[in-house]
Parts: C-alpha cells; sequence; structure tokens
C-alpha cells in the first residue's frame, strides 16, 4: 500500500522510518507498552520478548533469539515469526501468547482472565502504530515543512495576486488604504 502519494510512504515505512524522531516515537510507543504489559502482570519473560521483538523489528535489527526462553515462549515466538511482526502489529498474533499468560494467571493465584487481558493487550498494540501514523501526519502536515511550504506559497502568491486585481478593479480610492491595512495583518 502506498500513501500520501509517496513511493516510499508504505505502511512499513511508516513503522520503521529510520528518522531520528520516528525511531523515538516508536520507541517511546514501545515502553508504553511494556509498562502496560508489567502493570497489568503480564508474564514478565514474554513482557520483555514481545517488546524487546518489537524495538528490534521496528528499528530494522536482528530479532532475538535465546534459547533460555520457556518452551513455551520458544513455540510461540517461532509460531509469531512465522506470522510475522508486522501482522503482530495488526493483531494477527500466536495464540500462545494468551495460554502463557493464563497459565501465569494460575500459578501465581491471580485472579483474572487471560481473554480479558489478551483483549487489553490487542488495544495497547493498535496504539503503536496509531503514535507511529500521528507522528507521520505531523511531520507531513505541520506548518513550515517542505512538503506544504511550496503549496503555501502558491496559495499566498494567488491571495497576492486576487488582492492586487480586486484592489485595482474593485475598492474604491478611499477603501484601498484600509484594506491594505487589514491585508498586511493577515501576512
Amino acid at each position: 500500500i502506498i500513501v500520501q502519494g509517496q513511493a516510499n510512504e508504505t505502511v512499513e515505512h511508516v513503522m520503521k522510518c529510520p528518522q531520528a524522531e520516528a525511531r523515538a516515537t516508536w520507541m517511546e510507543a514501545i515502553g508504553e507498552l511494556r509498562n502496560w504489559m508489567e502493570k497489568n502482570e503480564s508474564e514478565p519473560e514474554m513482557t520483555v520478548t514481545i517488546c524487546s521483538t518489537l524495538e528490534a523489528w521496528g528499528n530494522s535489527q536482528a530479532l532475538p533469539s535465546n534459547q533460555t526462553w520457556t518452551r513455551a515462549l520458544q513455540l510461540a515466538m517461532a509460531e509469531q515469526d512465522r506470522i510475522g511482526w508486522r501482522s503482530f502489529l495488526d493483531g494477527f498474533q500466536s495464540t500462545r501468547f494468551r495460554g502463557i499468560q493464563d497459565v501465569y494467571f494460575k500459578s501465581n493465584s491471580l485472579r483474572k482472565s487471560s481473554l480479558k487481558w489478551k483483549s487489553d493487550l490487542q488495544n495497547r498494540i493498535w496504539r503503536i502504530p496509531w503514535h507511529m501514523w500521528s507522528h507521520r501526519n505531523h511531520v507531513l502536515h505541520q506548518n513550515g515543512t517542505a512538503i506544504h511550504q511550496e503549496e503555501s506559497q502558491a496559495i499566498d502568491s494567488e491571495i497576492q495576486l486576487e488582492y492586487d486585481w480586486n484592489r485595482q478593479h474593485f475598492l474604491a480610492h478611499h477603501t484601498r488604504r484600509e484594506f491594505s491595512k487589514f491585508y498586511n495583518r493577515l501576512f
């Protein structure tokens, strides 16, 4: 999918854009996910693994692989690697993650639902692309950016031409001066 009319404006590019502010936005979003997972008593090893994998994926680095992970986590990660981490952000995740969380809740006598946890986790995961798209839109649409500077200059030129023409042809001589003051305040 190409977005914003630019050849490199793919969803993947927005998620992995190497621009420093985009990388900082990515890391902040992953930090928010990590904080949420910790606060909501997510299985600790899974929390670290998911967040470090997302950090690596977003920064186009090699994904972590750890033989010290539990067998259940190894299977979940292998399955997610096959599904894809871009798909993870879209909601296509290994069902094994919920199973790991369910075991963790039960082994710690926590009376919590792994289904509710998974639903809440997905809502948190969807915030990551939301942050990235918000950042990208800010970059594209803020005043003074290169993309909109030309458009803004073209509009200002059209306004100037329209103003000059109308001032000469439609305004009475005594109102031209007042209109000029107003125009100068605008520009």
